[in-house]
């Protein structure tokens, strides 16, 4: 049956761990094919939780499964530069975004991820149709090599997305409860009190 011949085809070398992954929907393609073009075990956090990557040698991070521990306020709520230099200090230098499908990552609403801080921090490191890699441009603000039209492309794309992934979950009105409640305990990440009259997220469970 398939299942044999594909078995076959692997302990004969006529089929990579890649093949058997995607055979097995256990690997989204472009988990596999970025490996191409960043460092070895470089830390990529994917914005969606629709794709996924189970093959060892091509993780992807996501909201739910990687936590950004203490510095999780930083990177949501602070100023551009302020939560670049953290999630740098993490050594997490890589996004995954698929503008067809819709974001479930409370990043894409923060500061750091607005259009206009998109273009001046960030970079297409790779494209594959409507699926980008990005990473940090150069402290410089100069983007070494990138076409502008990538960026083009992702900014258009992005902004329906977001539109889209509101419609589906209302991610971004989740996201300003919590921005309130932070705010609300003097932007104190230790201090949880509500804020009088907080009603929850309608659609949300």
């Amino acid at each position: 049956d398939d299942d044999q011949r594909a078995a076959r085809a692997f302990l004969l070398g006529r089929a990579s761990m890649a093949d058997v992954y995607s055979r097995l929907d256990a690997l989204w393609p472009p988990a596999h094919e970025i490996r191409t073009v960043i460092p070895p075990n470089a830390r990529v956090r994917l914005m969606h939780i629709y794709h996924h990557s189970m093959a060892p040698y091509a993780p992807l991070e996501t909201e739910y499964s990687f936590s950004l521990g203490k510095d999780w306020h930083t990177a949501m709520f602070a100023p551009p530069q302020e939560a670049r230099a953290c999630l740098e200090r993490q050594g997490l230098n890589y996004f995954l975004v698929d503008t067809k499908t819709v974001f479930f990552d409370f990043l894409v609403f923060s500061p750091l991820f607005a259009p206009g801080s998109l273009e001046k921090n960030f970079l297409v490191a790779w494209r594959k149709g409507d699926v980008y890699l990005l990473t940090w441009a150069p402290a410089s603000g100069e983007a070494e090599g990138q076409p502008a039209a990538d960026m083009r492309d992702l900014l258009a794309g992005w902004e329906l997305n977001l539109a889209r992934s509101q419609e589906w979950k209302p991610m971004r009105e989740l996201y300003a409860q919590i921005l309130a409640i932070y705010e609300y305990n003097g932007r104190d990440a230790k201090r949880v009190a509500l804020p009088p009259g907080l009603r929850p997220v309608q659609g949300f469970q």
